[in-house]
């Protein structure tokens, strides 16, 4: 999904590309006639093909899990970190949605009258991390505790209760959503004059912002994902060595009295294990692209038309048909179980 979150809002003239929901200042990019008919198809592709399309079929696919998660009871602490993972997954299709939208609405020179649509971009674009948190916050939740159940399960069942779990991810949702509401005020909005005949707006932070802000939206994604990878390694190691010792055993004649309760609590497992691979394996890059945008900060690294930026979006183009199908697997395992 990180071409999706990331991707800027390009306005391609004839001579240079504008980008319109940079956090810096806006970036004019010189183009002969070859990269710009390659950035058109491009924008096409992704962003008016793409884009909508997997938005619009992640929102679907949240609401059955939605529907599904509320069916089965939230007495569970399983069940409702996956109930908020769907809502927050969800919100995010919902915000990729309306960008998309605005962003063909632009592309064909659509014109909102009531409002100014750079601002209602920039806005989106500002809300964005918010689902995103809460979602990469949920997720590193359900690792720790699922890593704990498998390696303490006793201490886990007094500890790690659905209550403490809900009020974990609340504070930690509601501690990183005031610095965004914080800096989403930190914005300004000025006019370009990008030719004789037309001019631009364009929306960004100030500059004393610009470093905060990427500080506390990538720390909190980067230290997230470290917790989720962690977790999921030690509950790799523990499950091999659980099914060694399985097998060692499996000659000696056991009652059967907890087959129902193992096979369940296997296809959780199961699940679980499915949904933070498909996490860590897609958002694998993206740590590297958040860490080097924030510590190598050099346009001609970073630009639009830089080679290590085309790489990484190509790559990112598989990670986001993936992360998209991570909204089918809880609801589905679990009604199995």
């Amino acid at each position: 999904m990180v071409l999706l979150k990331n991707a800027s809002l390009l306005e391609v003239h004839n001579n240079y590309s504008i980008d319109i929901t940079s956090n810096s200042d806006p970036c004019f990019i010189p183009n002969n006639i070859a990269n710009r008919v390659a950035l058109r198809y491009y924008c096409l592709v992704t962003r008016v093909g793409v884009s909508p399309l997997l938005s619009l079929w992640s929102v679907i696919a949240c609401i059955v899990n939605i529907a599904a998660f509320c069916k089965m009871g939230l007495k569970e602490g399983v069940t409702q970190n996956f109930l908020i993972l769907s809502i927050a997954d969800g919100l995010q299709g919902l915000l990729h949605v309306a960008l998309d939208i605005c962003f063909q609405l632009r592309l064909f020179c659509f014109r909102f009258k009531m409002v100014s649509q750079t601002t209602l971009v920039f806005h989106l674009s500002m809300l964005g991390p918010f689902p995103l948190s809460v979602s990469t916050i949920t997720t590193a939740v359900i690792a720790v505790v699922r890593c704990c159940c498998v390696t303490m399960p006793f201490t886990v069942q007094r500890t790690f209760t659905a209550r403490r779990q809900l009020i974990a991810i609340l504070a930690l949702c509601g501690a990183n959503s005031v610095s965004l509401i914080y800096f989403s005020t930190r914005a300004t909005l000025d006019r370009l004059n990008t030719s004789a005949y037309r001019s631009e707006r364009a929306i960004h932070l100030h500059k004393s912002s610009i470093f905060m802000y990427d500080v506390a939206r990538v720390s909190v994604f980067s230290i997230c994902y470290s917790v989720t990878l962690v977790s999921m390694l030690i509950l790799i190691g523990t499950l091999m060595k659980s099914s060694r010792f399985q097998h060692s055993i499996s000659t000696v004649d056991l009652p059967a009295s907890g087959d129902g309760r193992n096979s369940r609590d296997a296809h959780v497992i199961k699940s679980i294990f499915q949904v933070l691979a498909i996490f860590t394996l897609c958002n694998f890059l993206s740590v590297f692209q958040s860490l080097g945008r924030l510590i190598m900060s050099q346009p001609s690294f970073w630009q639009e038309d830089s080679k290590v930026e085309g790489l990484i979006k190509g790559i990112l183009m598989w990670k986001v048909f993936s992360e998209k199908q991570k909204k089918w697997i809880p609801h589905k395992a679990l009604q199995n179980a």
